[in-house]
């Protein structure tokens, strides 16, 4: 069964924030299978998404069958939709134009409450380390190659809060132990030897950008998000609906999950403009129900 995808038409190779879901066989096999940027990307560089509801999608579309629906969201779009009420306890309702948007509820406030942690970790322009650390003597062993990255990288390292030194001399081709005398904890978890060598390889990905972060962290930010996130079953009032969308809009990544998947889909359009659908008479196909259910 198809599923809604994002058309990225967009051109350049730091098109990092745009996420592609294949459709037939290949979203049947695998329907989440998204692109997960490893950093966020600066706003600077944001695009706007398209948005493809296929015909199997939404049954009480007012388009041919044979047509897709198409539709080009924008972050300023997103801000000025008209917020409709809640869906089943599930879904947000909204409309942007002659457009009907349901969001998933909990992935919308999956990923306000992780860009709060990311603010709250990285500061206002992501250049801050507000990490806690945890103080020993840990023996850590790299390959070769990773014991030359670790040297390369010594400062970006360090400004995470990791602190060592090399045990014993280096020999060509053999493991180098690492005494390791205080390590990173973000968000009540500690970052161990994997971690380390995980963030190692993304710097030497990104030239040693300062702006590379140990792919562990985001993983931590996103599942206390998703823990804490609300969920479906969870009765929003027409005022909570309207703020969730309002912070939604001032995200970085407003149209995914913290996970990368999609958080909105295009339901149906809309010939009236002055018409309002009726909310709770609005009825989510089943096969959207279930992929949207995967996040939780």
């Amino acid at each position: 069964m198809p599923v809604p995808v994002f058309d990225t038409s967009g051109s350049g190779s730091d098109n990092l924030s745009d996420t592609e879901i294949g459709s037939g066989n290949e979203a049947a096999a695998a329907p989440c299978a998204v692109a997960l940027p490893p950093q966020p990307q600066p706003l600077a560089h944001w695009r706007p998404h398209m948005l493809k509801a296929l015909p199997q999608l939404a049954p009480a579309c007012d388009v041919p069958a044979t047509h897709n629906l198409q539709v080009t969201v924008s972050k300023e779009q997103l801000a000025a939709m008209r917020v409709l009420g809640q869906v089943d306890n599930k879904f947000i309702a909204a409309r942007a134009e002659n457009v009907l948007y349901v969001f998933d509820q909990h992935a919308v406030h999956e990923r306000i409450k992780l860009e709060t942690f990311e603010r709250e970790l990285l500061g206002e322009d992501g250049t801050e380390r507000n990490v806690q650390h945890n103080h020993g003597c840990w023996d850590w062993t790299l390959s070769q190659h990773d014991a030359h990255l670790l040297q390369l990288y010594d400062e970006q390292v360090a400004a995470w809060g990791f602190a060592w030194h090399v045990v014993g001399a280096e020999h060509r081709d053999t493991a180098r132990h690492v005494c390791v005398t205080r390590v990173p904890v973000v968000a009540g978890v500690m970052l161990t030897a994997g971690d380390l060598c995980d963030f190692l390889r993304e710097l030497a990905g990104s030239n040693g950008s300062w702006c590379t972060r140990p792919p562990r962290v985001h993983t931590i930010l996103a599942s206390k998000a998703c823990r804490g996130a609300i969920m479906f079953g969870d009765r929003l009032s027409s005022d909570e609906c309207a703020d969730y969308i309002q912070r939604l809009a001032l995200c970085r990544f407003p149209f995914q999950c913290a996970h990368g998947r999609p958080n909105v889909y295009p339901l149906l359009t809309v010939k009236d403009a002055d018409a309002v659908p009726p909310v709770r008479s609005l009825v989510v196909p089943q096969h959207l129900l279930g992929h949207l259910k995967q996040d939780l």
